[in-house]
């Protein structure tokens, strides 16, 4: 009877002890949900913002230096009206150091045609059984860089003049993934550099942002880079050599755009490529 006793309070000592360990790991999973759902939500807000008040038509550019617009005109078929966004569907790897290893990903990638923006959102595996998410975005003006383990333990957050400048670089870069926003987007500038290489800007809260895009001997966009865009070392921001490529043109939902390439930064030990990828899918929205 005395060991029945003891085994009882045992077992009652160990429920007190549980009990709270439930509670609080409930509690963790909650606020972990919350977190992840009020992240998300604010993607797709900042996706929708991109085409909104776009309801007005608009006519495509005249302006443009002979190359850009042939180049235009191969890539995009001329539509009855301008769309609002494309979105990407992307699959690739990156690495966050020049002998680190290469974490496999997938993102999306909504791209606004008629103004400066996008949102790029990303799923990384950065170990076994431990994920990440990573938003980089141009959306009204304000860049922003965050990444969240599981989508909820916020790891890295950037933004001010600096993110800002490097976000709409990034923009300007990657307009060879949506020939549309060549022909109708009036904020870039165009400058003649050569038989084969344009510098397109555009004004943003932390100054000009300039990129040289480079044609191959077909007109198409095979390169860009930049001499002054934003980059984190050593704790501070300073401005950094970027360089990326691009290849494998090919058509998607009528559009001709290059499927691969790869961007990196150019280091005093050599070239530092941080991200590879292809795209694998595109749709067109007009803003309905």
């Amino acid at each position: 009877m005395e060991g029945f006793l003891q085994s009882q309070t045992t077992m009652f000592d160990v429920k007190k002890l549980v009990a709270p360990g439930l509670i609080f790991a409930a509690g963790l999973a909650t606020a972990h949900l919350c977190a992840a759902s009020r992240f998300r939500r604010g993607i797709e807000r900042s996706i929708k913002e991109l085409s909104r008040g776009l309801d007005a038509p608009v006519s495509p550019r005249e302006d443009l230096p002979d190359a850009i617009a042939a180049l235009v005109a191969r890539a995009a078929p001329l539509a009855s009206r301008a769309p609002a966004t494309v979105h990407l569907r992307q699959r690739g790897e990156m690495r966050f150091s020049p002998l680190g290893k290469w974490q496999s990903l997938t993102a999306e990638q909504a791209f606004a045609i008629r103004r400066p923006g996008f949102v790029w959102h990303a799923y990384c595996t950065v170990a076994p059984l431990l994920t990440a998410e990573v938003v980089d975005s141009y959306v009204g003006g304000e860049g922003r860089l965050e990444a969240r383990l599981f989508g909820s333990i916020r790891v890295a957050n950037a933004a001010g003049p600096e993110t800002a400048k490097g976000e709409l670089m990034r923009y300007l870069a990657e307009l060879a993934w949506a020939p549309e926003a060549i022909r109708y987007n009036r904020a870039l500038r165009w400058n003649e550099l050569g038989a084969r290489e344009f510098e397109v800007s555009a004004d943003s809260i932390g100054g000009e942002a300039r990129v040289c895009l480079a044609l191959n001997e077909n007109g198409d966009i095979a390169g860009m880079r930049a001499d002054d865009r934003p980059r984190l070392e050593d704790g501070k921001i300073v401005p950094g050599k970027w360089f990326g490529a691009f290849s494998g043109y090919k058509e998607l939902a009528g559009y001709r755009i290059p499927t691969q390439g790869e961007v990196g930064w150019h280091l005093e030990a050599g070239p530092f490529v941080y991200w590879r990828g292809e795209i694998v899918a595109l749709d067109v929205n007009f803003g309905d």
